[in-house]
C-alpha cells in the first residue's frame, strides 16, 4: 500500500471503536510463517495468494451473513431423471471408466482448483450429454445437484459434488 503498510492499516481499524468490529482478512504474496503469525494476531483471518475463487468464498461466507438459495433444478437435466432405462450401479464399466477419465477428469479437476462458473455449466452440459447415452443414475443424480447448485452459487456444494463425480469415476 502507498501510504502505509498493512500492520499500520489494521491497527488503525481496530483501534477505533466504530471499525473494530469489522473483519480483517489479510491478503498476502508472502507465506513467511513470522510475516503471517504476526497478521494473525492483528487480523481476523488470513490467506497467502494466490488464492482460488472457492478459498476466497469459504472465506466471505465464514465472515458475512449470507442466506442460500433454493435449489432450481433445469429442465435438460430433468428429463433424464424421468427416463425409466437409467442404471443404478455402484461402478461403471472399465471402458466407461476410460471414457470418463478421458472426457471429463481434466475438466473436473480444473473446476475444484479454481470454480470458474461458465465453465461448470459448460461441464455439466457435456456429462448430461454423454450420459444420455449412458443413463447411469449416480452421474444423472450429480449432474441434477450440479445445475441447481450452480444456479444458487452454492461453491461448497458444488465442489462436494464434482468430488462425488470423481470418486465415482474413479472406483
Amino acid at each position: 500500500m502507498p501510504v502505509m503498510d498493512g500492520y499500520t492499516a489494521i491497527k488503525i481499524i481496530k483501534s477505533d471503536e466504530v471499525l473494530k468490529s469489522i473483519p480483517v482478512i489479510v491478503l498476502s504474496a508472502s507465506g513467511m510463517k513470522e510475516q503471517k503469525d504476526n497478521m494473525e494476531i492483528l487480523a481476523d483471518d488470513f490467506l497467502i495468494k494466490p488464492i482460488y475463487k472457492n478459498e476466497l468464498l469459504s472465506m466471505l461466507m465464514k465472515y458475512l451473513t449470507y442466506e442460500e438459495l433454493a435449489i432450481p433444478e433445469a429442465p435438460q437435466v430433468i428429463q433424464l431423471k424421468e427416463k425409466k432405462n437409467i442404471k443404478n450401479t455402484k461402478s461403471i464399466s472399465p471402458k466407461i471408466k476410460n471414457e470418463m477419465i478421458f472426457l471429463f477428469m481434466a475438466s473436473i479437476s480444473k473446476q475444484l482448483e479454481s470454480l470458474n462458473v461458465d465453465e461448470a455449466i459448460d461441464l455439466v452440459e457435456k456429462i448430461v450429454e454423454y450420459n444420455e447415452k449412458k443413463q447411469i443414475a449416480e452421474i444423472t443424480e450429480c449432474c441434477i445437484l450440479l445445475s441447481g447448485y450452480i444456479k444458487s452459487f452454492n461453491i461448497l456444494k458444488i465442489s462436494y459434488t464434482l468430488n462425488r463425480i470423481s470418486s465415482f469415476i474413479n472406483k
